[in-house]
């Protein structure tokens, strides 16, 4: 199956421009994070007919400045990297707003962990695209901060994964780094 997530703007420059992630909820239900060139959430269903879209530019409940990653957890609750508010957006599988972690570095990846935790490769507002920053392990619930792992090497952090026993691991240029506890 092929999915055009259509309207897409024209750029004179190149520079990229669609969707970013994309998860899987059940019964078939397919959300694609497009936040290069838009800021919205799209929803497919199974067959990708086109469900429904949400979001717009901005910094409100609701709104993005560019949606990075997106994950869906056990509850049906889907989390979305707002990489340029420097936040995580939460929302139920029809687009209803429910909170957000706010304050935050430029959010990149999220991962689900165990144990109600959600891992982030992020890195400081401040710095520029692509600078070194941190995995960090979230709790879903509260958004408090349990633990970091700092990435000093730069251009990593667009994707985090966990090897289901709570070690993660990040690409960092070519090569994907894998921090484990001894």
């Amino acid at each position: 199956m092929q999915i055009d997530v259509g309207g897409q703007p024209e750029t004179a420059n190149g520079a990229f421009r669609g969707t970013t992630d994309i998860a899987f909820a059940p019964k078939g239900r397919i959300f694609i994070s497009d936040g290069y060139g838009n800021a919205r959430i799209l929803e497919y269903n199974a067959e990708g007919k086109k469900v429904r879209e949400w979001g717009s530019a901005g910094t409100g409940p609701g709104q993005f400045h560019l949606p990075h990653a997106i994950v869906v957890d056990e509850n049906n609750i889907l989390y979305v990297a707002d990489r340029e508010n420097g936040r995580i957006e939460k929302f139920d599988l029809d687009g209803k707003f429910l909170g957000e972690i706010p304050n935050l570095g430029r959010t990149y990846s999220l991962k689900l962990g165990t144990h109600g935790t959600l891992w982030a490769g992020m890195q400081p507002l401040n710095e520029p695209t692509g600078a070194a920053g941190w995995v960090v392990k979230l709790d879903r619930t509260s958004g408090k901060i349990l633990g970091y792992v700092p990435v000093t090497e730069p251009k990593g952090l667009h994707s985090v994964e966990d090897d289901g026993e709570g070690q993660p691991m990040t690409s960092v240029g070519n090569k994907i780094v894998w921090f484990k506890s001894h």
